[in-house]
């Protein structure tokens, strides 16, 4: 809203937005990271060092070029998405084994290269052996390789796909 703000001669509406952020940023990071983890990660619940979950929407900030987030953050969550990895994938979070394909490539675009390099073999691992028999579905069984209960198939979504693309164009 800080980059509309200032693109609209709103100079003054875009500090505040632009310090708003930055200060919701750091209230994140001290309530939503488990830093004593035996593997520090984000968390899906606050407070429940043992829940976490993708974090596809870093995404915006690195292809927006925000730098709200820092580096570390995604440098931590690039060492640890490979502690979670099932069959096929990293779950969305810990409250299913589902994953989204779009989602992984989201976060596999702004992963380190190994971590990257991991989300897009699991990925491929799955659509070469998934026991799924429609076109793509973007939400899958990280471990079985099946539908969940709900079946996606051939969404728009899965153009999530070339989101590794567009940031190495940029």
């Amino acid at each position: 809203m800080s980059v509309i703000a200032e693109l609209t001669g709103h100079s003054e509406d875009a500090r505040n937005l632009t310090a708003y952020a930055h200060d919701y940023i750091d209230r994140w990071q001290s309530l939503g990271i488990a830093h004593s983890a035996a593997q520090p990660h984000t968390t899906l619940s606050y407070g429940s060092d043992d829940s976490h979950g993708l974090l596809y929407n870093l995404y915006s900030d690195r292809e927006l070029g925000l730098n709200l987030v820092p580096q570390s953050v995604y440098d931590m969550q690039s060492d640890f998405y490979p502690t979670v990895q099932q069959t096929f994938g990293v779950p969305l979070d810990t409250r299913h084994q589902y994953t989204k394909g779009d989602w992984e490539l989201f976060t596999a675009a702004v992963a380190s290269t190994s971590t990257r390099d991991m989300f897009i073999k699991l990925l491929a691992e799955w659509i070469n052996q998934t026991p799924t028999n429609r076109a793509l579905t973007d939400l899958y069984d990280t471990v079985t390789g099946d539908y969940p209960q709900i079946t996606f198939i051939a969404r728009p979504v899965m153009g999530g796909a070339f989101a590794l693309l567009l940031l190495t164009a940029g």
